[in-house]
């Protein structure tokens, strides 16, 4: 686990409200921006996807391959200040594998990620809909297994039923403290008003936010330890201008202040031991990580910072448990195998002491970034060497 951060409050949380503007007709100008962001983005088969847009409110309808591409729309419109309210009525085109088949596969990629491997997750499938039920240790490990679950292909819906346990007792004062002094440090939410109530652990927020994708990091960061459920139905989306923090002064104890806060909540590298040093506005990230993925999410994530100059990474790789070269290949080979947007690739996988070779042909860039950070997640790999080529006569 990281170390823990102290929580003291260094920053005030304002704003200046201006009226937003929206689109008021269901096919006007704001819905065609929509479809514009949705056809730029090669994750999402933007040309079998419907935008309606009212005062606001924004309703995606169509029919898509997979649940992801469902999800990955929903996430870009998300990402719009103007947007209100979203209403995702996209349906999942239903695939050829059996309810068996993908039970099968979701629970090997819930084992495939190596935070929630040890977590107490019972998979349930029925025409397509996955549900997860039992225990997850941490809200981190709950959203984390709802995304792997929905990057199965043939998945057409995940229902996340997964109680959030904590072997920590904490006071709600503590926790009121400790999602505020997120709230503050983190630069995402810089121009929100956010306030923050807890009863018994039951966290409520309410206040302003810019953007549904502002509102759903509010919630996410909620959850920190001993919540046991959080409600944000009272933030409101509203647009509204903020001083620019790119001038602002910030020593060093402050970027690593924030740096770790970032880590801590970031559902990629949340369970790292991480250790981070900032001088002069070099930071030295330095402890043990599970995946490559998990090491460069770490140094993006401190490179996104204000304030720093400069990032070394120094954290290792090393996976709960030995695992060999042949075992890391057979677990990178299923998870491509499993997944919606690449499994139809024949790729072949080389894995030498951690480092994985990827070859052979996809039909996009996007398709070849997803299969790297596929390979980049598996347990025990340092190293991905991306030889994979984009043609279009596959």
């Amino acid at each position: 686990m990281h170390p823990t951060l102290p929580l003291f409050v260094t920053a005030v949380i304002c704003t200046v409200s201006v009226s937003p503007s929206y689109g008021d007709e269901p096919g006007g100008r704001f819905a065609e921006e929509i479809t514009k962001a949705l056809t730029a983005d090669q994750g999402v088969k933007a040309d079998k996807i419907n935008v309606r847009s009212t005062s606001g409110i924004v309703t995606l309808s169509g029919e898509v391959d997979s649940f992801l591409q469902k999800r990955r729309a929903g996430a870009i419109v998300k990402q719009s200040n103007a947007v209100r309210s979203l209403i995702n009525d996209i349906h999942v085109k239903p695939g050829p594998k059996s309810d068996a088949m993908i039970k099968e596969h979701v629970e090997a990629a819930l084992l495939y990620n190596n935070e929630i491997a040890t977590q107490r997750i019972e998979v349930g499938v029925e025409d397509g809909v996955v549900t997860l039920s039992g225990i997850a240790f941490g809200w981190a490990h709950r959203n984390k297994a709802e995304r792997e679950g929905g990057a199965v292909s043939g998945v057409i819906e995940v229902v996340n039923q997964l109680e959030v346990k904590w072997d920590a007792e904490r006071s709600d004062k503590a926790i009121r403290e400790h999602i505020e002094n997120l709230y503050r440090h983190d630069i995402r939410l810089l121009g929100s008003r956010i306030t923050v109530s807890v009863n018994e652990g039951e966290v409520v927020l309410a206040g302003n936010v810019e953007s549904l994708e502002m509102r759903d990091l509010a919630y996410d960061l909620a959850w920190v330890t001993a919540v046991t459920s959080v409600e944000s139905g009272g933030l409101a989306v509203a647009t509204h201008d903020s001083a620019s923090p790119d001038g602002r002064t910030v020593d060093d104890a402050s970027i690593a202040k924030t740096i770790g806060m970032a880590l801590n909540v970031d559902n990629r590298v949340d369970s790292a031991p991480i250790t981070v040093q900032s001088e002069d506005g070099v930071v030295t990230l330095a402890g043990q990580v599970p995946n490559l993925l998990s090491k460069e999410a770490a140094e993006q994530v401190a490179r996104d910072t204000i304030g720093v100059t400069d990032v070394r990474n120094d954290l290792m790789v090393k996976a709960e448990g030995e695992r060999d070269d042949e075992a890391i290949r057979d677990a990178i080979v299923a998870a491509f195998q499993r997944h919606p947007d690449i499994e139809a690739y024949e790729i072949t996988v080389r894995v030498s002491n951690g480092a994985v070779t990827l070859s052979g042909e996809v039909h996009s860039q996007y398709d070849l970034l997803q299969a790297r950070t596929v390979a980049a997640a598996a347990a025990g790999v340092d190293e991905v060497t991306n030889h994979l080529d984009v043609t279009t006569s596959l």
